[in-house]
């Protein structure tokens, strides 16, 4: 056998090799045709087949995500056969599996301008448009890809896509249908249009596309999940869990038990939601959430401990997690342990310095350690923030009318009451500052503001305060 028959036979092979997907066997047998002649430019001016050995290892590479050694290997190939659109547009690819996007376009530049009519060339440019985000120059090559292969599923599908990230959301559908048309088993279409109905909150028309896909690919982890998040949000918890149940057996990933967790929880199945939180916490330990999840419902058992090292570790993740502060705060509160709940206050207010809401809580620990003084400062910035806050005012006077700063009291009772008319707390606590109320202090209140539409409120203030 001369060495041109040797090479040939190699050739052969090694493309057999590749149709098999026995990839390295294929790079081996276009690294013996390489070897054959040592002098490798001169054996491929000899024969052209030495070029398509350099190309086929190069598409060997590509398919074993192996991009720099491809792009070396189409250069080559390029290097001698520089007419030749099919290297230019293997190159291309390489070029966008290894993110060198704009190299990537320049190829697919290259045989577009070699072949306007290079429908993959289109395509592909087209595929890089979208991941650049350029939709509407993706549409364009997409649509002239369809007017030469008006027939091929995908280009629909990738044109679909695009005018969906336009929210050209009936024109989206129409390409989904129309792949969908062209193959009814294109299970991508329907998963692509279930996500189009979600979006539109059409969740009966998503269910039933998702269900479609997960019939036609019934490992389609993706269609499970978002089934599921559609019957979460329909509460349809138990459908819910059952898709999550079956994710996590076909792709165990931490935010599935987290989902599951929440389903479980909304089910006030604690234990089962606690186990999935313990389980995401396993597979994912920086996820904060599930340790500020679980660690409420420790709390809702009265297991403190566990729950405030819950969501100390939120805390320790994320410094700025608020809610974990807000729940750890919950929590001092339910125990009576104000002054770590004034701790927590304070790293609170440093995170959203102008919420009144905190100052005004803040407030209220202060008042429970009798600390007045730091109240009535807390909620001098409610009213700074604020100014017509009646609540800051009414609270306040109550707070005045303890220390017996009894003017100031009565200031803030009235301006609560110029805010709102009918604030019958202001009222109710002004009136008993005035009188001195007895015993039967419901019935006078009532009789007092008898003309006022507001007379069921402030007997209901009265049955809460209980003066």
């Amino acid at each position: 056998m001369n060495s041109t028959s040797e090479a040939n036979f190699y050739l052969a092979r090694g493309w057999s090799h590749y149709n098999l997907k026995e990839y390295e066997l294929a790079i081996a047998d276009y690294n013996k045709v390489i070897e054959i002649n040592p002098k490798y430019t001169k054996a491929i001016e000899i024969n052209p087949k030495y070029v398509q050995a350099v190309y086929s290892r190069g598409v060997a590479y590509l398919d074993l995500k192996k991009y720099k050694l491809a792009i070396v290997d189409f250069t080559k190939a390029i290097e001698f056969e520089p007419n030749k659109a099919m290297f230019y547009l293997e190159r291309g690819w390489a070029y966008y599996r290894a993110t060198k996007y704009t190299l990537a376009m320049d190829d697919y530049n290259k045989v577009i301008e070699m072949n306007p009519k290079y429908v993959q060339a289109l395509y592909n440019r087209g595929v890089i448009q979208v991941f650049l985000k350029k939709y509407k120059l993706a549409i364009i090559d997409f649509t002239k890809a369809i007017e030469f292969e008006p027939n091929k599923a995908m280009f629909y599908l990738e044109r679909g896509w695009s005018y969906f990230n336009l929210k050209e959301y009936e024109l989206a559908i129409a390409d989904y249908n129309k792949a969908i048309e062209i193959n009814p088993k294109y299970f991508r279409a329907y998963y692509n249009r279930a996500g189009l109905f979600t979006k539109l909150n059409e969740y009966i028309s998503a269910i039933s596309d998702y269900s479609k896909t997960i019939e036609i690919d019934p490992y389609s982890s993706k269609a499970y999940f978002n089934r599921a998040i559609i019957y979460k949000n329909m509460k349809e918890y138990r459908l819910a869990i059952v898709d999550f149940t079956k994710v996590s057996e076909l792709k165990p990933f931490f935010k599935t038990y987290y989902k599951r967790g929440g389903c479980f929880r909304k089910l006030e199945e604690y234990e089962l939601a606690i186990n999935d939180y313990s389980t995401t916490i396993k597979l994912n330990p920086k996820f904060v959430n599930s340790y500020y999840r679980r660690g409420i419902l420790y709390q809702a058992s009265k297991q403190y401990t566990l729950a405030i090292n819950d969501y100390n570790q939120a805390i320790a993740i994320d410094c700025k997690y608020a809610n974990a502060y807000i729940s750890r705060i919950s929590l001092y509160e339910e125990v009576k342990e104000y002054k770590l709940a004034i701790d927590d206050f304070d790293k609170l207010i440093e995170l959203k310095p102008n919420s009144r809401h905190l100052y005004y809580k803040r407030a209220s620990m202060y008042e429970n350690l009798k600390e007045y003084k730091l109240a009535i400062a807390d909620l001098h910035k409610v009213i700074e923030i604020a100014p017509l806050d009646g609540n800051a005012y009414c609270k306040r006077a109550i707070i005045y009318q303890i220390i017996g700063e009894n003017s100031l009291s009565m200031a803030d009772f009235n301006r609560a009451i110029d805010i709102d008319a009918q604030y019958a707390e202001s009222y109710l606590f002004r009136e008993k500052h005035n009188y001195n109320f007895s015993s039967n202090i419901k019935g006078e209140v009532i009789s007092y503001f008898k003309n006022y539409k507001f007379i069921a409120q402030i007997s209901s203030w009265y049955n809460q305060k209980r003066f």
